[in-house]
């Protein structure tokens, strides 16, 4: 495949992961890798989403998916781009769906998948492109690609969860933080 497909193959599903993330496909959004479930104290579930399917707060949009007695919450205007590309929460609720009893932090799949391209393509086209006496490995510049990645969603850790303890505080009224 030439580099201008890999290109566009990579700008293809990197807009498609943030057209979907956007309007918050459920079914797509079902398909993100949980990184991490945190416990929260049984917070009673909001009123507002009982009748609304998306719901717009200060710094975030939530949407009830009832049939997996869920809401997901992902950031909005500023906040979208003060924490980690690609990652989005998910609040669960009991079995009556009336508290949120625990969330989840997932990571978008479609996300991952343009990062693989995108890696795989310099794989393929850089040591092609460059003189074969320049003894260039990829390896190195793969691997501070990852930590790069690594550190930012480690550093930005933090902007998530205030993120979501205020999405909680907005819906709820009170709640205590989340563990």
């Amino acid at each position: 495949m030439s580099l201008d497909h890999s290109i566009d193959v990579f700008l293809f599903l990197g807009l498609l992961n943030a057209a979907a993330t956007l309007i918050l496909f459920l079914p797509y959004l079902r398909s993100f890798v949980r990184i991490r479930t945190l416990p929260l104290s049984g917070c009673a579930l909001p009123d507002a989403l009982q009748n609304a399917k998306k719901l717009k707060l200060r710094k975030c949009v939530v949407c009830w998916d009832r049939e997996h007695r869920a809401i997901w919450l992902r950031p909005r205007g500023y906040s979208h781009f003060r924490v980690p590309a690609g990652i989005v929460a998910k609040l669960n609720t009991d079995e009556r769906g009336t508290a949120i009893v625990d969330w989840e932090v997932r990571l978008s799949s479609g996300l991952t998948l343009a990062m693989a391209w995108f890696l795989w393509t310099l794989y393929q086209h850089l040591p092609a492109s460059l003189p074969s006496d320049s003894g260039f490995v990829l390896a190195p510049f793969a691997g501070l690609f990852v930590l790069a990645l690594v550190v930012r969603s480690v550093a930005d850790w933090s902007r998530f969860r205030k993120l979501v303890e205020d999405a909680l505080s907005e819906l709820t009224g009170n709640v205590s933080s989340p563990s």
